[in-house]
């Protein structure tokens, strides 16, 4: 579990609005994170490859 991971034990705010966010912020530093991991081990690719049957310019 992503909590469990970066050993977060419990929300600090109390409002369901304001803990979405503090979940919210939690998701985006686990997959910053994520990403940071697989920058440095060189496992990135080449990027997003777009199918052929997607319309130009979207």
């Amino acid at each position: 579990m992503t909590k469990e991971d970066m050993r977060f034990r419990r929300f600090l705010l109390r409002s369901a609005v304001k803990i979405e966010v503090e979940r919210t912020i939690l998701s985006l530093a686990y997959n910053v994170l994520k990403l940071h991991h697989k920058n440095k081990a060189g496992r990135l690719g080449t990027g997003l490859v777009v199918p052929k049957g997607f319309p130009a310019g979207l």
